[in-house]
């Protein structure tokens, strides 16, 4: 994401806008802000982690989006395209357009040098007060290096960080592993 806002707007106005664009752009404390264009290792990892999640909770009733849904945190605060979301039981709309969300519960963000920080910090913040968020991934393509945030019994965040090819994430919240292996697959081919 650039840091260079677009326009100001309310969320209304942002939503209303985007709808109707044909790109994308974020929404963060009422500025709107164009979205950085994925390159194809970022395509390669969404589409790794997407996969293993939908092979492993579609008979949870959860369901996993790629980057085309959106969500909002705090009306008026963040709306936002995250790179995988997965939503578990019944969908919460802002609205009847049904076509962004209220309570993911968990939420991938492929960073590039350009959105590293906003997505660590100023997003990973946002993300986390969502009431229905359990966890967290945040992945860097190169070098290998994830950073696994998950919600605590007593409504505490832990952040782990993993750079290990040969690892295994535990989604405690979701009760399934996905090796690093597998979230980084083919990705050399594609740097």
């Amino acid at each position: 994401m650039s840091t260079n806002p677009i326009s100001h707007a309310t969320p209304e106005e942002y939503l209303e806008r985007e709808r109707l664009s044909d790109e994308r752009h974020e929404y963060l404390y009422g500025e709107i802000v164009a979205m950085a264009r994925p390159w194809p290792a970022h395509g390669v990892i969404v589409n790794n982690v997407a996969f293993g999640l939908r092979a492993r909770l579609e008979s949870q009733g959860c369901r996993v989006f790629t980057e085309s849904l959106r969500i909002s945190v705090g009306w008026g605060k963040l709306i936002s395209y995250p790179d995988v979301v997965l939503q578990c039981g019944e969908p919460a709309w802002v609205d009847d357009k049904r076509d962004t969300l209220t309570n993911p519960k968990f939420v991938v963000e492929v960073v590039s040098p350009s959105t590293a920080d906003y997505d660590r910090g100023t997003k990973a913040y946002l993300y986390r007060m969502l009431s229905s968020m359990s966890e967290y991934l945040l992945i860097h393509p190169e070098p290998i290096e994830i950073h696994h945030w998950r919600r605590l019994p007593a409504n505490t965040w832990e952040v782990v960080t993993i750079t290990d090819i040969d690892a295994i994430i535990h989604f405690a919240s979701l009760d399934c592993d996905m090796a690093v292996s597998e979230i980084y697959k083919d990705i050399d081919r594609y740097r």
